[in-house]
């Protein structure tokens, strides 16, 4: 047996927290820049109608 036991809540905890800090996550910065990027196209296409 390991270390620690966690029950089923305790588990779900751990699996939100290690895919939350995943290191090959997108940088902040590039998906600010694709949120942008796609807001002023919807922006555009909103404008011309």
């Amino acid at each position: 047996m390991g270390k620690y036991l966690f029950d089923n809540k305790g588990q779900a905890a751990i699996t939100n927290y290690h895919e939350k800090n995943k290191p090959g996550k997108l940088d902040k910065k590039q998906q600010v820049k694709a949120l942008r990027e796609k807001m002023l196209k919807n922006k555009k296409n909103t404008d011309k109608s």
